[in-house]
């Protein structure tokens, strides 16, 4: 691929090196429509203008809001009044509240509902679910890992409730809610990042103290390993939590040392392996979801790490990550691959023997995964700030 150009191409739907045989994506099959484009062409600039300018449908807003309320209430509200302190749902608000954050801070005139559902996520993590004891937002008894999480449980997983607070304070000059955040990516960070540069993916705390009981993993090999998705998770939120509160050089650290312990330790072809210290290596499954979301902290860190030379190097790991990625993983990856062009393949999402079995899937597609990727291509296409989402 020649750099910029051709990432722009796969950005829109058009992988430079696709086969042009009818079942994959050549002039006998339709292509996904292209980001930024209508089904009979690329909109004009004027176009554009006046889709910027057009007026918010208020009704469509106030039916945002109500949907949105209820699922807030059905996935973390409805605790207040029935559940006790342990089926407190953080995780499932988190992941919930991620996708809010999102969109209303890339698309902020056009997306007031959006903005408003995750102000009150925000302030409903911080005002119910935060533990001043802890200093952090506890994983609860909804955490996908099982009912046997609790409120003493957290991972680095959840460091991702940190910019949505970050980013809720300075929307509403809440300085509540910006301490909450600044004490929950600390205590996150502090716990998991290990003396090599790598994350650790989960942690056990005493109730009365906060203090550290155990490390161990939800999804990895073993209690001591480095989960693939995890150590993406360590480089990715730090990097954003740092990009939230500049003052805070420990976090940016924190994301060069995971992302040097990421290169140190990927695979010469760079997409992961789903927990790097699997005894099965080489004969075990990658994980393309962890490496697209490394993909997309290397490129925050090619725009934000403190050095020049540190910046060129993830930039240019990043380009070869994408590469490798949209090359080998992205469907169609053969001759004889008839699935819907622009599948992302082969990630892992849980595959210990101890998952429940609605989590046990591995070798498949998942959403993240082909987020991040999309992300990042528009990223390395020119086409978006990757210091903006």
């Amino acid at each position: 691929m020649e750099r910029s150009d051709d990432f722009r191409a796969v950005a829109r739907g058009n992988r430079p090196d696709a086969d042009t045989d009818p079942g994959h994506g050549g002039a006998g099959h339709e292509r996904l429509p292209a980001l930024g484009r209508s089904r009979d062409g690329p909109l004009d600039d004027d176009t554009r203008r006046r889709l910027d300018r057009r007026p918010l449908d208020r009704h469509a807003l106030a039916r945002g809001r109500r949907h949105g309320r209820r699922a807030l209430r059905r996935l973390g509200g409805a605790t207040r009044r029935t559940a006790a302190p342990e089926d407190r749902r953080g995780d499932r608000v988190q992941v919930v509240s991620r996708v809010l954050w999102g969109r209303a801070r890339r698309h902020p005139p056009r997306c007031a509902g959006a903005a408003e559902i995750a102000i009150e996520t925000a302030r409903h993590l911080a005002r119910r679910l935060y533990s001043p004891t802890l200093k952090l937002v506890p994983l609860g008894a909804q955490a996908e890992e099982g009912g046997h999480i609790g409120n003493t449980e957290t991972s680095i997983d959840s460091l991702q409730a940190a910019p949505l607070l970050f980013w809720a304070a300075g929307a509403t000059g809440d300085t509540g809610l910006h301490e909450v955040a600044a004490n929950h990516a600390e205590t996150i960070i502090h716990l998991h990042l290990r003396s090599d540069g790598s994350f650790i993916q989960s942690s056990s705390l005493d109730a009365a103290t906060g203090r550290l009981v155990r490390h161990y993993t939800h999804k990895g090999s073993s209690d001591t390993s480095t989960w693939g998705r995890g150590q993406a998770w360590g480089m990715l939120f730090s990097t954003q939590s740092w990009q939230a509160d500049r003052a805070r050089e420990a976090w940016m650290a924190a994301a060069v040392r995971g992302a040097d312990w990421w290169l140190a330790h990927a695979p010469a072809d760079h997409v992961a392996f789903w927990d790097f210290d699997d005894p099965a290596i080489p004969n075990t499954e990658r994980d393309t979801a962890a490496t697209s979301i490394a993909l997309a902290a290397l490129l925050k860190l090619a725009r934000a790490a403190p050095s020049e030379a540190q910046r060129a190097r993830y930039r240019e790991s990043a380009e070869a990550t994408a590469r490798a990625l949209v090359e080998r993983y992205l469907t169609p990856t053969d001759s004889g691959d008839r699935r819907i062009p622009g599948i992302l393949t082969e990630a892992c999402f849980n595959k210990r023997a101890d998952a429940r079995p609605h989590d046990r899937a591995n070798r498949c597609e998942f959403i993240v995964g082909s987020y991040y990727l999309l992300e990042s291509l528009l990223v390395l296409a020119g086409r978006l700030d990757p210091q903006r989402v």
